[in-house]
């Protein structure tokens, strides 16, 4: 490897619109932050799906799929100035109802401090994508009291939404309004139509859904002050209901229906093992019998790119995985990975890091990256 990397001689050029040199330094930046914020974020993680394990062993929710991500480098690069580094590290709560998305929503608001969460995006668009999004930091300090007199809370929290006549504008739209004018856009709803709506007709919630809230929120909370709060990241958390994450993939309101995608392009690229799991596309985790697994390659690709399904069928059928990965070289780099990673290895083969010193895998990642046609080392 190191000999392949010494050979190779490019010429400064423009990649994504920006001078070659500024994309390998957005890279290492991007390598910077993922190496301090993937502990952080991999706990928060194993802490969330904890918390929700407890929901469901009391009974209050089932059949919660639970899945995370950390954006690839080169889709990190891409939004280097539109967006911040906040959305590196995102999770997806998938809910079979409504009922059962509120509560998850309410167990994660709690812990989030409201002057960190600068994006609240309340979505309901035309094509049928209705979620939560929100992008946020965990308190700094709790008070213990995170938990408690959850009614109250409930029948007086409100969040914007767009207007129903506006509800398809992209937030870069909106974002060139100025801020004085953009009341007009919006509407306050209730964040918990469903609790609420409980709470006025019964009088109150069930004690057994408030204690188990009140359980899975102590267990949040006692692990992450163990672990360091200071060191948990900011993360993009979305919730949506089973049915609407179908569509966010396979629908209407997937990928490839609002970002622009080469479909010649990505599937050239797939026939020459040129997709590279956490470069061009993204590392993603899965819940698993109550477990966080490293989500196999194929079905990540398919989340992102449907038009790959026949190609990955075809793989599959021969007995092929799709990718060969470079699980290896990122378990090197992030330590924190390894776990997954070697569970992951046994199913899928991967590149060999031949001993190489993190700085020449780093060097070696971004080269075969950005100039696919060098192809693999020998």
């Amino acid at each position: 490897m190191n000999d392949f990397i010494n050979s190779l001689h490019v010429d400064e050029k423009i990649i994504f619109g920006k001078p070659e040199s500024k994309v390998h330094r957005y890279l290492d930046v991007y390598r910077n932050h993922v190496g301090e914020s993937l502990p952080g974020f991999i706990e928060f993680m194993e802490t969330i799906n904890e918390a929700i394990s407890s929901l469901e062993d009391n009974m209050v929710v089932s059949n919660i799929q639970f899945k995370t991500r950390i954006k690839d480098a080169i889709g990190t690069v891409r939004n280097t100035g539109k967006k911040q580094l906040d959305d590196i590290f995102g999770f997806e709560i998938i809910a079979p109802n409504e009922l059962s998305k509120e509560i998850l929503m309410l167990l994660v608001h709690r812990i989030y401090d409201e002057k960190f969460c600068h994006r609240t995006n309340n979505l309901n668009k035309s094509n049928g994508y209705v979620a939560h999004h929100r992008v946020g930091a965990v308190k700094e300090q709790f008070t213990g009291k995170e938990f408690e007199d959850l009614e109250s809370y409930i029948l007086e929290e409100k969040t914007p939404r767009l207007k129903h006549e506006y509800r398809d504008l992209v937030r870069g739209i909106i974002n060139q309004i100025p801020i004085e004018e953009r009341d007009e856009f919006y509407e306050d709803i209730f964040l918990y139509p469903i609790l609420r709506e409980k709470i006025i007709k019964d009088g109150k919630l069930s004690d057994s859904l408030l204690e188990a809230i009140q359980e899975a929120g102590n267990i949040l909370m006692t692990r992450l002050e163990y672990f360091g709060i200071k060191d948990i990241p900011a993360v993009e958390v979305q919730f949506k209901t089973a049915a609407v994450a179908e569509e966010a993939i396979f629908g209407t309101a997937s990928h490839v229906s609002y970002k622009p995608v080469n479909e010649n392009e990505v599937i050239d690229d797939f026939k020459k093992h040129n997709l590279i799991r956490g470069m061009n596309f993204p590392f993603k985790f899965h819940r698993v019998n109550g477990k966080m697994k490293l989500q196999d390659s194929g079905t990540t690709l398919l989340e992102i790119y449907p038009f790959l399904k026949e190609l990955i069928r075809d793989f599959k059928r021969s007995e092929q995985t799709p990718v060969t990965t470079y699980d290896m070289h990122f378990a090197i780099l992030f330590p924190v990975l390894r776990k997954y990673v070697k569970e992951e290895a046994k199913k899928e083969p991967y590149y060999s890091t031949k001993n190489a010193s993190k700085e020449k895998l780093w060097k070696f990642l971004k080269l075969r990256t950005l100039y696919p046609s060098l192809g693999h080392p020998t």
